[in-house]
């Protein structure tokens, strides 16, 4: 992360962890064509990883395959 005022190096960085297991449970192999994954991921909120999991951060997010649709519908604002 780069921002104007950090007052030293450590702030600028960040721990990410993540999970990847299907809608239901289940971990192994996947395929990525596969609708059915789900990617946890978390932030630290400081550059160490204390206390961090897939679930538990200062940002968490949880990523799932959107729908497929033709070249012409996929526009950004």
């Amino acid at each position: 992360m780069q921002y104007r005022h950090h007052a030293s190096y450590e702030e600028r960085y960040r721990c990410f962890v993540y999970e990847k297991t299907k809608k239901g449970g289940g971990t192994g192999q996947y395929n990525n064509s596969d609708s059915n994954i789900i990617v946890r991921v978390a932030q630290s909120g400081d550059a160490t990883c204390n206390g961090l999991s897939p679930s538990e951060g200062s940002r968490t997010m949880t990523l799932r395959k959107g729908t497929t649709k033709s070249p012409l519908e996929n526009k950004f604002p």
